[in-house]
């Protein structure tokens, strides 16, 4: 595959991902989410007790956006906050219906993960090293589009 046709790969995937993002599902639960409410609780269900600012940064989303998704997730009572150590932020966990949710959506991409896993134990570690390499270039261009003015 050449330069050309790995960029076409990527700009049909960027395509397919916006017109997921914008399609509403529900995951084991009578509870309707769109992609980026899931996205969020699967992070939290991965990590319980993350704070909203790491939440941010891993979704690559303004803390104002975690904040309006956060509020939508406990209106739906799947997610809880819980005061922090510090005190000073809430550390954020799901509730047992987010739980349901958040298995649902892990069982839904299982076979993709196997799939993916079983491509990836075959790479040679310089290739594993290119494809980790080919990933942050794409996300430091992504990166600057989105904060040029």
């Amino acid at each position: 595959m050449n330069t050309g046709q790995f960029l076409e790969r990527i700009y049909r995937l960027m395509n397919l991902n916006q017109a997921a993002q914008k399609r509403p599902r529900q995951y084991g639960s009578n509870v309707t989410l769109y992609a980026a409410e899931v996205h969020m609780l699967e992070i939290i269900g991965d990590r319980p007790g993350i704070m909203s600012t790491e939440l941010a940064a891993r979704l690559a989303i303004s803390k104002g956006a975690v904040s309006q998704t956060l509020k939508k997730l406990a209106e739906k009572s799947l997610v809880r906050k819980s005061a922090a150590a510090d005190g000073r932020a809430a550390a954020l966990f799901l509730t047992e219906e987010g739980e349901k949710v958040w298995q649902a959506h892990q069982a839904l991409h299982e076979p993709m993960l196997r799939e993916l896993q079983q491509l990836t134990a075959q790479l040679t570690p310089e290739a594993a090293q290119a494809l980790e390499r080919l990933g942050e270039v794409l996300e430091a261009h992504l990166t600057q589009i989105t904060q040029e003015d």
